[in-house]
């Protein structure tokens, strides 16, 4: 049986991040401490639940262990995502921040050059092994630092650039001078545009969850979020089905309002409805709904 995990390749030549990084530190951080996380972490999740997980998974439902063989497969698991982001975290082909991931710096850091002096500041902080990071939670950009094998993601935390402070990531170039490391690699390597992907995605994410929020909201009275039977039509923030079921809602809950008998009604809510009404299976044809009577839908989302 095939191994579930595999040693992804770099996204680079080995000695394309030199003179910052050379390519003798790629070669044995790469190929001796990434591979040998990857083959221990095979052997073992070997016939255990974990062989058929994510790797994020497996780190996400392990970083809290408390059996002693579960905390070592957290701790390859942690270290194969690791380092699998760290290397996407640096290119040599030095490109700026740009789009929203700039206009978020700058709210949240004033300028680059701040929010890489902070990520320098919490490397050189981090007391012995572990990573600096580069995170936004709910859009909002944060340094932050861990140990070990332990990582943001792991924690809900949607991370957007790495930089290792392990020893055996600058040990062969620094020595032991993990500032020099950090200031080179900071000013020179990082990744703008793999973290503007990251970032990119929460916010993503994001508009989907606000999307899905207004969406429920809308169900349950469809008559106050919209005016018009066409506005729901040309929704770009709702997909055919969710059109299709807000209009059928809608349509429910003016039927009930003709067939009610509402003394208090005022006399052209009547007209009003009736035309509600055809302007909702209007749209309904338009949308391509079929022409049967609608289905009511459940307004608490069950």
């Amino acid at each position: 049986m095939a191994a579930p995990f595999t040693l992804s390749p770099l996204p680079y030549e080995e000695n394309a991040l030199a003179p910052v990084i050379s390519g003798k530190t790629i070669g044995f951080h790469y190929h001796k401490h990434h591979q040998t996380y990857v083959d221990t972490l095979n052997k073992l999740v070997e016939g255990t639940k974990y062989a058929d997980m994510k790797l994020e998974e497996i780190v996400r439902a392990t970083v809290k262990a408390i059996d002693e063989n579960e905390k070592k497969i957290f701790n390859n698991a942690g270290q194969v995502w690791n380092h699998d982001f760290y290397w996407q975290s640096l290119t040599p082909k030095k490109p700026k921040p740009g789009g929203d991931l700039k206009k978020a710096i700058e709210r949240d850091f004033g300028t680059v050059d701040t929010l890489i002096e902070e990520l320098a500041k919490t490397g050189k902080e981090q007391f012995g092994s572990g990573w600096a990071w580069l995170v936004s939670k709910d859009g909002k950009l944060s340094v932050d630092k861990t140990s070990n094998a332990v990582d943001p993601m792991a924690m809900g935390t949607n991370c957007l650039l790495t930089v290792d402070v392990w020893e055996h990531a600058y040990y062969l170039d620094y020595q032991n001078e993990r500032p020099k490391y950090l200031e080179a690699v900071l000013s020179k390597l990082l990744n703008w545009d793999f973290a503007a992907q990251n970032f990119a995605k929460e916010l993503s994410r994001q508009q989907s969850a606000a999307t899905a929020s207004r969406y429920e909201d809308a169900k349950s009275d469809v008559g106050k979020a919209y005016s018009r039977p066409q506005e729901i039509a040309e929704a770009k923030d709702l997909s055919l089905q969710q059109k299709v079921e807000l209009l059928k809602q809608w349509e429910i809950d003016l039927r009930g309002l003709m067939v009610a008998s509402d003394e208090n009604m005022p006399s052209t809510a009547p007209g009003q409805t009736a035309e509600l009404l055809r302007g909702v299976r209007s749209q309904l044809t338009r949308l391509g709904a079929p022409e049967h009577e609608p289905a009511a839908v459940n307004k608490a989302g069950g």
